[in-house]
């Protein structure tokens, strides 16, 4: 642990008191698709998500966790619930359900955007701290094409554009003038409703829109979270790892060498494990 005191005294230099608080006028539901590994095209990652717009800020997050934290449950799924893999460690089936969350530790993944600041926030977390990393926000060299097609009623244009490695196709629509999308896809005339790279390898797809000017949906960037920048977290991250990995040889393998996990189906049958070879951002 020699390297992450400093580390950390370095990162709490830079964290900010103050909130930044902004309420919701609309929200869009999106569904996910990541083939994170190319070995199994046919088992790809999928995840329901929303993005919530306000004036000042908007908020792109996990929708699945956030039902299971509003539901009283945790970011993590019970073994073989809704007919899911079980997983055996130990020998023993499932095991104690995990502690809920912290409230900071559940908005971890959770992903800001400050319009008018151009910047962006997005909460990570790592040696047992959540992370507020900001960044600028992403600029794509959109090209608008004059192909039109409608998604659910609405009439959408094409562009399509470059980022972190993947070539995106987008569809968006000037009639939601809302110049955001899923994730950190974004910087178009109008709001973007379906996006996909060229090898169709990590897809976003609309599910819903619905204006919630009567929800009052809070977006607030945590003030406790600890700030820092994309390349302070790599460090830190990488510091996290070295650290576990020492301790683990240093006690060869300790209690972590002795536990077993074995991920199985309800009928008895291994789960093939993902290699993850595939991020979503591809180095440059």
């Amino acid at each position: 642990m020699r390297k992450l005191p400093a580390l950390i005294f370095f990162i709490l230099l830079h964290n900010i008191s103050q909130a930044q608080v902004d309420s919701a006028f609309a929200s869009v539901r999106y569904t996910f698709t990541h083939i994170d590994d190319t070995t199994q095209p046919e088992n790809p990652r999928k995840e329901n998500m929303i993005l919530y717009l306000g004036k000042q800020l908007s908020l792109y997050v996990n929708y699945d966790k956030m039902l299971r934290i509003a539901n009283g449950g945790t970011t993590s799924a019970q073994p073989g619930a809704g007919g899911g893999p079980v997983v055996v460690s130990g020998g023993r089936l499932g095991g104690p359900p995990p502690a809920p969350l912290s409230p900071l530790f559940a908005k971890a993944g959770n992903y800001y955007k400050d319009i008018n600041a151009s910047k962006t926030f997005s909460l990570e977390t790592a040696g047992a701290k959540v992370f507020s990393v900001e960044d600028q926000v992403p600029i794509i060299g959109w090209d608008i094409s004059s192909d039109t097609k409608e998604l659910m009623g609405v009439k959408c244009q094409k562009a399509t554009g470059n980022y972190k490695g993947r070539t995106y196709t987008a569809w968006f629509s000037t009639q939601l003038p809302f110049s955001n999308g899923p994730w950190k896809l974004g910087g178009l005339p109008g709001l973007i409703l379906e996006a996909y790279d060229a090898k169709k390898e990590v897809m976003f797809k609309l599910v819903t829109y619905e204006n919630s000017i009567d929800k009052k949906t809070a977006i607030d960037i945590p003030a406790d979270a600890l700030k820092t920048t994309p390349k302070e977290m790599k460090q830190f991250k990488e510091a996290v790892q070295r650290d576990r990995d020492a301790a683990i040889g240093a006690n060869g393998g300790g209690a972590l060498g002795r536990i077993t996990a074995i991920t199985v189906n309800l009928d008895g049958t291994p789960v093939k494990m993902k290699v993850l070879n595939n991020p979503i951002e591809k180095e440059q």
